[in-house]
Order: structure tokens, then C-alpha cells, then sequence
């Protein structure tokens, strides 16, 4: 007599890694900095050291600083992107147009003759400015 098979079938479960926020940090002058808005208010707790009110961004005075926040993120589920070249980033706007949409997403503002000059946040944003009347900065 011939034994049955009793094994049952398997599957091969497949998790996906958790998918990370990405946050972009971009070198300005001899500074990286990032925007964002922390829904949970520990994260924001402990990088409140390196918050500027004014500019409402983080700013990294160090590399080391850098690499720690950058540390501290990645355990909190972000993954940080360093920007050195922001170029893809940046937009312009004649100073006379309205600019507040552009400037709520943006990392950095200068003005330059009859320019404002905007780093964006990052892609999305530099598309909404340019919905908004800016344009790339060549």
C-alpha cells in the first residue's frame, strides 16, 4: 500500500521592506538643511536643538551633526538624500508676482535684481512653482 502525501503546500511569503519617507538634505553655503513637518512630536523633540525658527528648517552646522540626525532619521523610518547640487531645485520669480506658495515649499530664498530666487523642498515642489508662475533657473 502505497503511503499518502500529507505535506501541504507552502508559500513564500515576501515582505516588502517598509517603504522609508524620503527627506532631502541640501548642502546650502557651508550648511545641510532639511524641511519637514514631524506629525509626531518626539522626532521633532529631539532635533529641536537644530531647528531655526526664522527660516522653518533644521539646519546641520557640521557633518558630524549631519550624520547623526541623518542616523537618528533612518531609525525612525526616513531615508535621507544629500543634495549638493541643488540646480534641479531652484526656481525664480519676478519679486513683483505673488510668491507664497513657493515660498512654503521651499528650502531657501534670496532675492537677486528683480528675482526671487527659491531652493524647493524638492521635485514635487519645483513643479508646483512652476504651476505657480516660476521658472527653472538655468
Amino acid at each position: 500500500m502505497k503511503e499518502k502525501d500529507m505535506s501541504f503546500p507552502t508559500f513564500d511569503i515576501i515582505v516588502e521592506p517598509e517603504k522609508k519617507k524620503k527627506l532631502n538634505f541640501f548642502k546650502i553655503g557651508k550648511i545641510w538643511c532639511f524641511k519637514y513637518f514631524f506629525d509626531d512630536k518626539e522626532i521633532f523633540s529631539d532635533l529641536l536643538d537644530y531647528y531655526n525658527r526664522e527660516k522653518y528648517r533644521f539646519e546641520l552646522g557640521s557633518v558630524g551633526a549631519r550624520n547623526k540626525v541623518m542616523k537618528y532619521l533612518e531609525k525612525k523610518g526616513f531615508g535621507p538624500v544629500l543634495i549638493e547640487d541643488t540646480s534641479a531645485y531652484t526656481v525664480k520669480i519676478d519679486r513683483f508676482k505673488k510668491y507664497g506658495p513657493i515660498l512654503k515649499n521651499s528650502i531657501d530664498y534670496d532675492e537677486k535684481g528683480q528675482d526671487r530666487i527659491f531652493v524647493m523642498n524638492d521635485l514635487v515642489s519645483v513643479e508646483d512653482a512652476i504651476a505657480n508662475g516660476a521658472e527653472k533657473v538655468i
